[in-house]
């Protein structure tokens, strides 16, 4: 139940100016012209005035009431529906396009940040995901954007609140910047390692060039239609991911797979476990080659991997082709060595990113218990009558 001293109110009650949504047409790029954030620029955390469209200063103020301030809050209406962002300095006097809404607030019943953190709770955003509407593009209406509802504490409460929230944020970008840095270092050492670039002590002698498949094992997954599955242990992969799904049986063990169909047909992944492949191609290690080190050759050729699709609606990519690539390979002590290297960074950047996660998982708690008054913070007007 929420706290007697808190609030729901409409979203529109607590503006300085109606809820809008910004440019319809933008025209032609115009340099030096007026930036408009797109639902793209939203969905990509990418809010660099720089890097967006431009439209004409004419253009922009026909559209006046979304023209940017400090303390605005910015909510995609299509796309990443309910994603939002708090706008800062420099987005000031930038306007917006037809996806994006406008909610300039009233900062004297509603704390900006608290706003904005609330905007993005997991149960305002399953709300606004309930209320999309359209099929092939979804979206939400200012409308009922205007008639979201909430929920509201005292206004130092609320500060404090986002104050204790905007703490994980920080935590939260800081290691999205750790997991950046740690891949593109592993990206740079696969870069030398996988080539030769860079020898390790020890070693001498020439690469050999090598078609995938006269080193390794390449074969087809095995289809496991769902009536044919049997409970058990081991994971089926289809499309190069984990399904849903688990089998009593298994036909590979520790094995790279090669999604076989699809739009992702080529995405390349190691399985260091016994699972039954599926729709996907397998490649298995050899006495000429280990299995991670043809695995990290694939996963930094991942792209060219995708160029092999074929077929137009239902892109595939068969053994066939995956055999043909061509690798570069060294002796298997050396293939050993560098595996090492490269699963040593690899498991770091898997730290991080279960780190992320579980920081991600513990804001998320934390916001069901401040945003609806289940747990009550200290404000300085709380202090100052206890002392």
């Amino acid at each position: 139940m929420m706290p007697s001293s808190w609030k729901e109110q409409a979203l529109s009650s607590v503006v300085k100016s109606p809820i809008s949504y910004g440019v319809v047409q933008t025209g032609e790029p115009v340099e030096n012209g007026v930036p408009c954030v797109r639902v793209v620029d939203i969905a990509s955390g990418d809010l660099n005035p720089k890097h967006m469209i431009k439209t004409t200063r004419e253009i922009s103020n026909s559209y006046k009431r979304t023209i940017l301030e400090a303390g605005d809050v910015i909510m995609a209406l299509r796309g990443v529906i309910g994603r939002s962002a708090l706008v800062s300095a420099p987005l000031e006097k930038c306007n917006l396009t037809r996806g994006v809404a406008r909610i300039s607030l009233n900062s004297a019943v509603a704390s900006p940040a608290y706003v904005f953190q609330f905007l993005n709770a997991p149960q305002f955003q399953s709300y606004i995901g309930r209320q999309a509407n359209g099929s092939a593009l979804q979206e939400i209406s200012i409308a009922t954007l205007r008639k979201a509802k909430i929920s509201l504490p005292p206004v130092q409460e609320q500060q404090r609140i986002a104050k204790i929230l905007s703490t994980w944020d920080r935590a939260i970008e800081a290691t999205e910047k750790l997991i950046a840095n740690s891949e593109a270092q592993k990206k740079a050492l696969m870069q030398q390692l996988l080539t030769g670039k860079k020898r390790l002590p020890g070693f001498e002698g020439e690469w050999k060039d090598r078609k995938l498949g006269d080193v390794a094992q390449i074969g087809k997954g095995r289809a496991l239609n769902s009536k044919d599955i049997q409970e058990g242990n081991y994971p089926v992969i289809a499309g190069g991911k984990t399904s849903p799904y688990s089998h009593a049986e298994f036909t590979h063990d520790h094995a790279i797979t090669v999604s076989a169909s699809g739009a992702y047909a080529g995405f390349v992944a190691f399985h260091p476990y016994k699972f039954w492949a599926s729709d996907c191609s397998v490649v298995q290690g050899t006495e000429k080659i280990s299995a991670l080190f043809a695995f990290y050759y694939l996963e930094f050729n991942q792209n060219k991997i995708y160029g092999l699709q074929s077929g137009g609606a239902q892109p595939h990519i068969y053994p066939r082709d995956i055999a043909s690539l061509i690798i570069e390979v060294p002796s298997i002590d050396e293939q050993k060595a560098i595996v090492e290297i490269l699963t040593e960074s690899t498991s770091q950047i898997e730290k991080l990113k279960n780190y992320l996660e579980r920081l991600k998982r513990e804001k998320s708690a934390l916001m069901q218990q401040l945003l609806t008054g289940k747990r009550r913070v200290k404000t300085v007007s709380d202090r100052e009558e206890a002392a």
